[in-house]
């Protein structure tokens, strides 16, 4: 909620409550987070592909 506050975290435009926008915007760095790890591991599988080609 502080961070939500001081505008560290986009909590976006609307009717949202406070409590609603910060769990979105949680929800959105996790799967921010989740898509890097997903990238990472296809560049890993990609080149082990080429590897064994």
């Amino acid at each position: 909620m502080q961070k939500a506050r001081i505008g560290e975290i986009d909590t976006g435009a609307g009717s949202r409550t406070p409590v609603e926008s910060l769990t979105i915007a949680q929800q959105l760095q996790a799967a921010n987070k989740r898509i890097k790890e997903l990238l990472k591991k296809n560049r890993e599988l990609e080149e082990l592909n080429e590897f064994l080609e």
